[in-house]
């Protein structure tokens, strides 16, 4: 039994979901500009800020690839990788672009990405466990989409992630 006004719903009811590209590395123009690229390696259960960056992008490679730019509070889930590094999430604390290997899960505005993230932390072994399994296990739009969420009121969310990261803190 549910509390009351909380919600069991699915990523894909609460949030637009979608991956990134990988500019050409043929092409050098495309490479070492100002636009952050973020790849699964950046995404290890944790905030992702500029200074984790490895590889950045310019506005040519931006434009000529099928990466996109996603927003700040964007919750980041690898969708690739047979070690730890696939259910792995990461929230981004900036705007960047991402590769093909992670979701964005891009929240509507009355969700917390504070709250989502613990809670994607907390499925890890849930979230690996639905990947598909022909030749290398990974995930997809459409399982990401699929991922079943806890869904409480927005002023629930944000104490529940306080709590969280309050206990977070102090473990570190």
């Amino acid at each position: 039994m549910l509390p009351k006004g909380w919600d069991i719903l699915h990523i894909g009811d609460i949030a637009k979901v979608t991956s990134g590209g990988t500019p050409s590395r043929e092409e050098p123009s495309f490479w070492n500009g100002d636009i952050p690229w973020i790849r699964t390696t950046e995404v290890q259960n944790c905030r992702v800020n500029l200074e984790d960056v490895k590889e950045f992008i310019t506005a040519k490679g931006l434009k000529n690839s099928s990466t996109k730019t996603v927003p700040k509070d964007t919750i980041l889930l690898a969708m690739i990788g047979q070690g730890k590094t696939r259910g792995q999430v990461a929230i981004l604390t900036f705007e960047a672009t991402i590769n093909q290997n992670c979701a964005a899960i891009i929240l509507n505005n009355n969700q917390s990405p504070e709250y989502y993230f613990y809670y994607l932390l907390g499925q890890y072994e849930n979230i690996r466990k639905s990947s598909n399994s022909a030749g290398q296990s990974n995930l997809s739009g459409s399982l990401v989409k699929s991922i079943k969420v806890l869904v409480p009121p927005l002023p629930e969310q944000i104490k529940i992630a306080e709590i969280l990261s309050t206990w977070d803190n102090a473990i570190n």
